[in-house]
C-alpha cells in the first residue's frame, strides 16, 4: 500500500539530520537482490532490518528517506507485507 511508504516517509522527513547509515544502504541492497514474489527472501531481510531498528536509532535525514523507500518498494515487490516494512522502518525513527 503506497499510503503506508508515504506515511513513513514523512516521519523520517520531518525528522531532519544526516545521511543513511551504511547498514541501512545494505539493507536496502538485500532487500532488491530478492526476486520478485521471493516471500522467503523478503521476510528473511524483514527480520534482520527489524533486529537492527530495535537496537538502532537511525540519524534521520533525506538519504535515510531514500533509502527507507528503496527497501519499502523492493520488499514489497516480493510480497512482505508492506505495512509491516512501514513499521520496520518506523522503528529507525523513534
Amino acid at each position: 500500500m503506497r499510503f503506508s511508504m508515504w506515511i513513513v516517509i514523512g516521519f523520517l522527513a520531518a525528522c531532519g539530520g544526516g545521511g543513511a547509515p551504511k547498514e541501512l544502504d545494505q539493507f536496502a541492497d538485500r532487500a532488491c537482490a530478492c526476486k520478485r514474489d521471493d516471500v522467503a527472501c523478503g521476510t528473511k531481510v524483514l527480520d534482520a532490518l527489524r533486529t537492527y531498528t530495535d537496537s538502532n536509532k537511525a540519524d534521520v535525514g533525506h538519504e535515510v528517506t531514500k533509502t527507507g523507500a528503496r527497501i519499502y518498494d523492493c520488499l514489497g515487490g516480493t510480497g512482505v507485507i508492506r505495512t509491516e516494512v512501514a513499521a520496520v522502518l518506523g522503528r529507525a525513527i523513534r
